[in-house]
């Protein structure tokens, strides 16, 4: 039977009544508000004797400093675990066995002892202690900034107010870190009993960052008890980038492509024949005339030379009078290049002048979630990037034009050197694919990864899951440098061809939208957790990414306690 006494302290308020009782706040089927706000609601209850002084000092023990016997207190049993009645079975002033245990505050020191009169100050170092013997970790009501990492068997009760000679109370001890996950438990192969503690992630900040609370990985025997898994809510997912268009072509200055000679002035006949009538019209030819493609695959091009007209007046070595209907055919135009390495190689004939194909537009995500990696919820449901366009091909140089002779008159008939063929213009250059938009960050209370989980009272607040990205356009494609004129002629019928335009570059495809972001209070892979008497509040699942081709990513998945790979299938 459990009895009560009091104890005054001069000076101070009449505070609490000293006892091996439990706290008159009400029992474990009550329910509690989140840690920090709960607190207790009766004043007759844990007993007070243990701390230094209270009840006497008595012996140093291996956990804390073990106190007098409270007066009327009667011990129930050896063993005094920490209790949901908040119950001091051994009758050492506390919840639990001060003996058994390290304790540690936020107003600690890391290079204390762990008692109650000197804890240490984070929950890492009392678990460092704990383990070195077996003992417990009790801890003090507060916030912890620290991420707490547990990679070996553990017990750790919070609930403790140390302010108040570590009475236990009905609320949570809080770990709060800055960055990642606060609570994770790692490839332990035993009991993990963690009871009465608060873990709370900080909202995503970087474009697809999740706020996850807790993960337990690889472990054999995990009891949650009373904890509090909340989240802030996960960050948009990155946009996606357009992509780049192709290079521009030069449109003025000395490296356009050239056009044919012209011999419009050139007027011919046997017995007074001027200078251009005694040569061949030139066909176009830049050599400078090159176009470099810098988006996508590294291209360089230049089109064909023009073929040079034809002159009958040369062909037939000069004769003062020249058949009817002689003529001197101008010549093709030569086929355009592409740069391989340090050789100009000649274009196949069939691809002359080709326009280059379109990249391939991508697909936006597939699923409202993402995948789980070591532990940690990654928004790995992006939309695919958009391929580059291809690169078109440069054209041949236009043909030279013919020169006949003609007319009644056999001698001294009028006729004139055909024209050159312009010079083919060069490839225009592929815009590059866009990228794509990014999975919206998950809020997720709990990852579980082949594990055994117990639950009891968990209380769960989920955050918002965060917006997948948009998709972006891809590249425009680009034409290339305009090819070169055909020269003009005495007669349009000696005039030679404009070179062959060299083929417009291909779009970038466009890149997918990402999809949006999960708000799941406990996403498990394998083994199903244990989970009685929960109290759920989720969020609102993140919207899917808008597409800019094809169909929009789909939303965000939302649920108290998901299967993973359910979701897959």
């Amino acid at each position: 039977m459990k009895h009560t006494a009091a104890l005054t302290v001069i000076g101070m308020a009449a505070f609490a009544a000293i006892a091996c009782g439990s706290d008159n706040g009400g029992g474990p089927s009550e329910p509690e508000g989140s840690a920090g706000t709960g607190g207790e609601s009766g004043m007759g209850g844990a007993g007070f004797g243990g701390m230094a002084g209270g009840g006497g000092e008595g012996a140093l023990g291996s956990g804390g400093t073990a106190g007098a016997m409270p007066s009327g207190c009667t011990p129930s049993g050896d063993v005094d675990a920490p209790d949901e009645e908040f119950q001091d079975s051994n009758c050492d002033g506390i919840d639990g066995d001060a003996q058994a245990a390290v304790f540690v505050s936020p107003e600690g020191f890391d290079d204390a002892l762990g008692t109650m009169e000197e804890p240490v100050q984070s929950l890492g170092r009392a678990i460092e202690l704990a383990t070195e013997d077996g003992r417990a970790v009790y801890a003090c009501n507060g916030t912890y900034r620290e991420n707490l990492n547990i990679t070996t068997p553990v017990a750790i009760y919070g609930g403790y107010d140390c302010a108040r000679g570590w009475r236990r109370i009905k609320d949570r001890a809080v770990v709060e870190s800055g960055t990642g996950v606060p609570l994770s438990v790692v490839a332990v192969d035993g009991l993990v009993h963690i009871e009465r503690m608060a873990f709370r992630a900080l909202d995503g900040v970087t474009p697809g960052q999740s706020s996850q609370a807790g993960a337990v990985v690889d472990s054999t025997n995990v009891e949650l008890v009373r904890v509090e898994l909340t989240t802030g809510d996960g960050a948009a997912g990155q946009a996606g980038a357009p992509g780049t268009p192709g290079t521009e072509a030069p449109t003025a200055g000395a490296r356009l492509c050239a056009a044919g000679a012209d011999t419009s002035t050139a007027r011919c006949d046997g017995a007074a024949p001027t200078t251009l009538c005694d040569r061949y019209a030139s066909g176009g030819y830049n050599p400078d005339a090159e176009h470099r493609c810098m988006t996508g695959t590294f291209y360089v091009t230049r089109g064909g030379g023009g073929g040079r007209g034809g002159n009958t007046f040369r062909a037939l070595d000069r004769l003062e009078c020249m058949p009817n209907g002689s003529s001197d055919l101008g010549l093709a135009g030569s086929p355009g290049q592409y740069l391989d390495g340090t050789q100009w190689v000649d274009i196949p004939a069939a691809e002359l002048g080709r326009p280059g194909p379109d990249g391939e537009d991508g697909a936006s995500a597939g699923l409202g979630v993402g995948d789980i990696e070591g532990g940690l919820y990654v928004a790995s449901n992006s939309g695919t990037v958009g391929s580059d366009g291809d690169h078109g091909r440069p054209g041949r140089g236009g043909k030279g034009g013919d020169s006949t002779g003609g007319g009644p008159d056999i001698c001294r008939t009028g006729f004139s050197p055909a024209s050159g063929g312009g010079q083919g213009g060069t490839a225009g250059c592929a815009g590059t694919g866009a990228m794509a938009g990014g999975g919206g960050g998950g809020a997720i209370g709990l990852v579980i990864v082949n594990s055994v989980v117990r639950l009891s009272f968990p209380r769960f607040v989920i955050g918002d899951g965060g917006a997948g990205g948009d998709g972006a356009l891809g590249g425009e494609g680009k034409p290339g440098m305009a090819p070169g004129a055909a020269g003009a002629a005495y007669s349009g019928s000696f005039m030679g061809q404009p070179g062959q335009a060299g083929g417009r570059g291909g779009d970038g495809g466009d890149g997918g939208a990402g999809g949006g972001g999960p708000s799941i209070a406990i996403l498990y892979l394998g083994t199903a957790p244990a989970v009685s008497d929960a109290v759920y509040s989720l969020g609102l699942p993140g919207s899917g990414g808008l597409a800019t081709s094809l169909g929009d990513a789909p939303p965000g998945v939302t649920g108290e306690v998901v299967n993973f790979e359910e979701l897959l299938q």
